[in-house]
Order: C-alpha cells, then sequence, then structure tokens
C-alpha cells in the first residue's frame, strides 16, 4: 500500500489472514480515529458515517464488513461519493465473497481493489515459500511438497502447520524427517510412511508404518483405502509412464498434486500392471473380510493383504 491513499478500498478474497493484514496495515494509519459497521450494514449507512467524519480534521477510517451482500441497486450512494469524497478520510470495505464479476468489484477496481485469494495448484507452492520467508524460516523444497502431501491442498492449514515447524525448527532448515514427524494429517492427507513403503515394495518399511499407525489410534478401516489408493495410483502411473506420458498429465487426469503424480511415475517402474491389478483385488478381499465377510481381525486382514501385494 502506497502512502498516498485512495478513498475507498474494497479489501476482499477468502484469504482471510491476508484481508485481516491488509486492513491492519490501514488502520496503522489512522491512530484508532475509526467507525466500524458489522455485517448487516448498507452502503447508504456507510457512507454518511463517512461524510459526517470528514467534517472534523485529522485522517478518519471508516470500515464495513460483510459487503458482499451489496445489492447492485444500493451502490448508488457509494458511486456519488467517489465522485466527491471526504477529505482526510477512507473507508475500506471488506468482504470474503465479493465477485470478481460482480457489481461492487466492477465499480471498485485498480489501485482501490485489494483482493487476497487463497492459491491453489502451481500457485501453492509459491505461496507457501513466501509464507516461509515471512516467518523467517528455511523449509527444504521436499519438505514442502511433503507437507503439502500430508495436509492437503489447504491453504490456511498449511500456513498454520509451516507456523508451527518453524516455531519447533528454531531457525533451523525445514527437512522432510521434521515434517512427517509434526505436520497433522488432514482429510486431504495420507499416512506418507506407509504410502511411501508401498510404493517402494518395501514390506518390511510397510509393517513398521502399519505398527506405528497402530500404536497412534489409526483403525484398519481407516488405512486400507488409503493403501488402496496408493496402488490404484501407481497402477495409473504406470499406464501413464507405458503410453509416454508425463507427471503434469497424470495429476491432471487423476486429480492429484504434481508432486504425488511425479513420486509415482518414478515408483511405476517397481509394479508392474498386472501386479498392482492382483494389489488391488487383495486389499478389497481384506475389505470383505473386516466387514464380516471373513472371521479374521481387521488388522490382520490388512496386514495380509500388504504381504501378499508388497
Amino acid at each position: 500500500m502506497s502512502d498516498a491513499l485512495e478513498p475507498v478500498y474494497l479489501i476482499c478474497g477468502n484469504d482471510r489472514p491476508k484481508v485481516l493484514r491488509a486492513l491492519a496495515r490501514l488502520r496503522d494509519r489512522f491512530a484508532g480515529a475509526e467507525a466500524t459497521f458489522d455485517a448487516g450494514c448498507d452502503p447508504e449507512t456507510v457512507i454518511g458515517a463517512a461524510q459526517q467524519m470528514g467534517l472534523f480534521s485529522g485522517g478518519r477510517l471508516v470500515v464495513a464488513h460483510g459487503v458482499e451482500a451489496w445489492r447492485k441497486d444500493q451502490l448508488p450512494p457509494l458511486d456519488r461519493y467517489l465522485a466527491a469524497p471526504a477529505p482526510d478520510t477512507v473507508v475500506a470495505l471488506v468482504g470474503a465473497g465479493v465477485r470478481r464479476d460482480g457489481a461492487l468489484a466492477k465499480l471498485l477496481q485498480g489501485p482501490c481493489q485489494l483482493r487476497y485469494d487463497l492459491p491453489t495448484g502451481a500457485e501453492l507452492l509459491s505461496h507457501l515459500r513466501s509464507e516461509a520467508r515471512r516467518l523467517g524460516a528455511d523449509i527444504e523444497p521436499d519438505a514442502l511438497r511433503l507437507l503439502i502431501e500430508l495436509v492437503g491442498e489447504n491453504a490456511p492449514a498449511l500456513t498454520n502447520e509451516l507456523d508451527k515447524l518453524a516455531t519447533h525448527a528454531a531457525g533451523e532448515a525445514i527437512d522432510s524427517h521434521l515434517v512427517e514427524q509434526l505436520a497433522f494429517r488432514g482429510t486431504g492427507g495420507v499416512p506418507f510412511a506407509l504410502t511411501n513403503a508401498v510404493s517402494a515394495r518395501d514390506r518390511r518399511a510397510a509393517f513398521r508404518a502399519l505398527q506405528r499407525s497402530f500404536d497412534a489410534g489409526d483403525k484398519p478401516h481407516a488405512l486400507l483405502p488409503q493403501a488402496a489408493n496408493q496402488v490404484a495410483l501407481l497402477l495409473a502411473a504406470r499406464r501413464q509412464r507405458d503410453a509416454g506420458g508425463s507427471p503434469s498429465e497424470l495429476a491432471r487426469a487423476i486429480a492429484v498434486h504434481e508432486f504425488r503424480a511425479k513420486k509415482a511415475m518414478e515408483a511405476a517402474g517397481r509394479w508392474s500392471e498386472r501386479d498392482a491389478a492382483l494389489a488391488i483385488c487383495r486389499l478389497a478381499e481384506a475389505d470383505h473380510a473386516m466387514k464380516g465377510g471373513r472371521r479374521i481381525g481387521p488388522e490382520l486382514a490388512l496386514e495380509r493383504a500388504l504381504a501378499l501385494s508388497v
């Protein structure tokens, strides 16, 4: 934000931490001289407050939240105010759900629109590197990709995990080992040690990972589909590799992060299409056994399926 302020700012987007930081920077310019309106306010009331505050000397800030609810037919007072704004007064309109093609966004374009949307896909790595620099942390590239794999493509959750890792690292580089130890596995993540062992066809490592998961309270019913999904990914990677495809093509075809697709393509050489298909069948049989199809404990059913497959 430059030294010269616009009379009105639209601060919007679904990246709430950045929206709040932008609003905080604006508030720092006004030393507490502020009027605030919560969601449910209307443009006429907000603009009326701005005009009244402009009658007094010194800078004033008017903040209105929930402006995504403003309708097009409510905006004429704001349009007129933009033509003749109150001196030394700034109006900050804050809303997470302001549409890019909505009337409010079209009215407030250019430098007066500060939009902060959560990154996705390829933008996510760049966003997290920037967050790491802001936190004074150094995270290794593989560790960053692993963090995304474990937590899922959820920018707020990833930022929180990065903050935790930076605090724990205390100035040291954040590596994959630290991420695997500390990162919370979100609903979009997977138990990395188990899926990594399955990919590598490392039976001993797979059983160690299983035992750690059981000790941590993970249920076989939750672990089995994750192992099956990994084998299905490896099967798709094998087919993509045989067809001369690339990791990015695989990622787009089956909607996974490109890091996972790349790792699967690298591991696919250890799996034939037949072996992967048989492993999926064995894991399906284990799932049937867990659901009462056979008199066998769920942990043993999963262990037997992996022993025969990996």
